[in-house]
């Protein structure tokens, strides 16, 4: 037996199989991308839906917390590091226990030295400066940000009239009567935080007040109310204990703005205070001739 297949019967029997199949397939791929097309556009829809009935609040909050799983992703070494400090217990109250006793140590060098207190300080703040340069570069940030120029530059001012009374006072004065008198700023901090930061201002605040008056009134013993001074306080030191006295009070305003700049890199704020002190210290030794070197190097 033989089986002839001509050309005729090639066009007529396999060509329009191989059409369908082809028409086939198509369809069934376009329908099968329409429809994931249509639930990816169901599904942003409705991601947009419940996007827009959130509050602007809601989805700043959403961002931010994305924007910190991010970096939490990309450096998780800091992140552990931050952990790990954070879970040293009163960290803060160690930090400000060290501060406290190394200032009054320099409140006891500088009683015992010979050179004049405001080149002191204008000395200590240039080395201070230099200590801080390192941090303030490795924080990539500005130490005068914009919209805080102004509570920067009071800061500043404040810092250095307190520096310069203080220190004036630690050589003229008793110490436990500069102790006592600088005892008030934290008086004053209380009530101007309650002004400018709203925060509570109760009996026990304005007993604290009252307490630390009357210690000021024992202590210097003014002679219009106890007659004669059994301390000896001449004109002079008189003088001396109210400019401490006002330049404490003043002071008050320095903590409160720290408060209220605590989003600012702390070496930030510590070399803009830094600026101005030695600016301020240096006008004033540069007015009153005060430069001059140390008599030896132990000084």
């Amino acid at each position: 037996m033989s089986i002839t297949l001509g050309p005729e019967s090639i066009s007529i029997e396999c060509l329009p199989q191989q059409q369908v199949r082809k028409r086939t397939v198509s369809e069934s791929y376009e329908q099968n991308q329409k429809r994931d097309l249509a639930q990816i556009g169901r599904r942003t829809q409705s991601v947009a839906n419940d996007m827009t009935g959130l509050p602007k609040n809601t989805l700043k909050k959403q961002a931010m917390f994305n924007s910190f799983l991010e970096k939490q992703e990309e450096e998780p070494e800091i992140v552990e590091k931050i952990s790990s400090w954070k879970s040293i217990p009163c960290l803060g109250i160690l930090f400000i226990f060290l501060a406290t006793v190394m200032y009054q140590g320099g409140s006891v060098l500088a009683k015992k030295m010979n050179i004049n207190p405001i080149l002191m300080i204008l000395f200590r703040d240039v080395m201070t400066a230099s200590f801080n340069l390192p941090f303030v570069i490795q924080s990539k940030q500005t130490p005068f940000p914009k919209g805080k120029r102004t509570l920067i530059v009071i800061r500043g001012v404040s810092v250095g009239i307190l520096l310069m009374a203080h220190f004036y006072a630690v050589r003229y004065l008793p110490m436990a009567d500069v102790m006592m008198i600088a005892a008030i700023k934290p008086v004053f901090v209380t009530l101007l935080s309650c002004i400018f930061l709203k925060e509570a201002c109760g009996v026990m605040e304005i007993l604290n007040l009252l307490l630390v008056i009357s210690g000021l009134f024992l202590v210097v013993q003014p002679s219009i109310i106890f007659g004669t001074n059994t301390q000896e306080y001449t004109s002079h030191m008189m003088y001396t204990a109210v400019g401490l006295l006002v330049a404490n009070a003043q002071g008050g305003v320095i903590s409160v703005i720290i408060r209220y700049l605590k989003d600012m890199h702390w070496a930030n704020l510590a070399i803009s205070t830094r600026i101005f002190t030695i600016l301020e210290t240096f006008s004033v030794c540069l007015s009153m001739g005060l430069f001059c070197i140390p008599e030896c190097g132990f000084e």
